[in-house]
């Protein structure tokens, strides 16, 4: 490896460094206190009371994943981890996507709050379009910055060893069905949460920092039965990798068999 392409992998560990400089820094500096007070009482219509049961707890369990993912340096660890793939052109694609779609999803889905009128700013109204885009932080910046050294590093310093016809093509129709499996998966989880919130007479306003904030350890600490949510998650966790694996299995039968039946015919 030459001093420039090591360089460039110490540049991109920097960047991704940056993050969980930035929160740590933030956590043991000095705390900034806001206060709003009064009641506000404005009509909603009822697209937007159905919206918000989705995109509020969506949007705060995105940005506790981000938190957490950011105080224990995983964009460091995703660049570590190519760093020992660097000769692999795939890799640094796969590397570079992660920390673009950090960089992203961070302003996206802050959870922006306006004092003014005391609550969280809606989601896709014209306001939080104006704090999406003024939201965007040095925490963006970096981790944009680690991806373009990384595919810098393995697409142009890298001996890149993957052929053409495999390292080209970037899998988005894999990417889409796997979303779109996660999104049906979010809202499974979310309709048990609400169907146990309305067995045991909650608040579904409880749900509006998400499912992630529900198990935080001080609110299992003073609330104890919060934990016997877990197993039904993994119940139905274990459920859904069982019935992706039939499907895969039935999937590649079916594979082997049309490709032995084309084999036949051509013999």
């Amino acid at each position: 490896m030459s001093r420039l392409a090591l360089a460039t992998w110490l540049g991109a560990l920097c960047a991704a460094l940056f993050p969980t400089w930035r929160l740590w820094r933030d956590f043991f500096g000095e705390p900034e206190i806001f206060s709003c007070g009064g009641m506000f009482f404005r009509g909603t219509s009822v697209w937007r009371e159905q919206f918000d049961l989705v995109a509020l707890p969506l949007r705060s369990d995105v940005n506790s994943v981000l938190y957490y993912a950011f105080a224990v340096g995983a964009p460091a660890i995703v660049v570590l981890v190519c760093f020992g793939r660097w000769h692999s052109a795939v890799a640094g694609r796969r590397a570079a996507a992660v920390l673009g779609l950090a960089a992203l999803l961070d302003p996206v889905f802050f959870p922006y709050f306006d004092l003014r009128e005391c609550r969280q700013v809606p989601v896709l109204s014209g306001q939080w379009f104006g704090e999406v885009i003024g939201g965007w932080s040095a925490t963006s910046t970096s981790l944009l910055l680690a991806a373009g050294l990384v595919l810098v590093a393995t697409q142009r310093l890298g001996p890149a060893e993957e052929p053409l016809a495999r390292s080209a093509v970037f899998p988005w129709p894999r990417i889409a069905r796997w979303t779109l499996l996660l999104a049906i998966d979010y809202l499974a989880v979310l309709t048990i949460f609400r169907l146990v919130f309305t067995l045991f007479e909650q608040s579904p306003d409880d749900l509006e920092y998400g499912m992630v904030f529900w198990f935080y350890f001080d609110h299992l600490i003073a609330e104890p039965e919060r934990a016997l949510l877990l197993p039904v998650i993994v119940l139905y966790a274990v459920a859904r990798c069982l019935l992706l694996r039939r499907r895969s299995g039935r999937g590649a039968a079916v594979d082997h068999v049309v490709r032995a039946h084309d084999e036949a015919r051509i013999r």
